[in-house]
Formats: C-alpha cells, sequence, structure tokens
C-alpha cells in the first residue's frame, strides 16, 4: 500500500487512548492503528494539513497465526474528532480510511 508514515502507529496495541490530541501540518498521516490491534480509542481530536489520511484502522492484508486465523484489528473508534485539508501531498488520500476489521 502506497502510504506516508503516521505520526502515531499503534500496532498490536490493547486498550489505547488518544484524547483531544492535535495532529497539524505534517508531512506525513495521523494514526494507524494496525495488526490485530483492538479496543482502541481516538477522541475529540483535530487533524488539519496532514500529507496524507488522517486515520487508518486496519490492515489491507491482515497478518494470519499459526493456525491460519487472520489477526483483524477490532473494536477500535474513531470519535468526535475533527478532519481537515488531509491528501496534501498523497493526494488520493482520504480523511479516514478503514481496511478489514470486525467490530
Amino acid at each position: 500500500m502506497n502510504q506516508l508514515a503516521p505520526a502515531v502507529e499503534l500496532s498490536q496495541a490493547v486498550n489505547c487512548q488518544l484524547l483531544r490530541c492535535g495532529f497539524e501540518n505534517l508531512g506525513g498521516g495521523g494514526v494507524y492503528v494496525q495488526r490485530s490491534s483492538r479496543q482502541n480509542l481516538i477522541e475529540a481530536c483535530r487533524f488539519e494539513g496532514l500529507g496524507g489520511c488522517a486515520v487508518m484502522i486496519g490492515d489491507p492484508n491482515p497478518p494470519r497465526s499459526s493456525d491460519g486465523e487472520r489477526l483483524v484489528c477490532r473494536n477500535n473508534r474513531l470519535s468526535a474528532s475533527t478532519i481537515s485539508q488531509a491528501g496534501r501531498i498523497l493526494h488520493g488520500s482520504v480523511g479516514v480510511w478503514v481496511g478489514i476489521t470486525a467490530g
């Protein structure tokens, strides 16, 4: 996947919270929640003037466990946040991108 590096990357994270954070005038993205992360919350954050996507949750091709089960992100939430001017460098970027995820 063609993307710019995020300011914050949650990988296999559980019960993390980003509350009232500001992500402004960045050359990359805002937050990427990936690799079987679950029950994380992004709330009341401001995303403005980003080079890439503001928030990305999930994976385009989730990894698999040793028994073949897909390790998808689950029950992550984005709430009461504002997004403006995403994709200033990578013009195909969106405000919120959701890949393969559950819940």
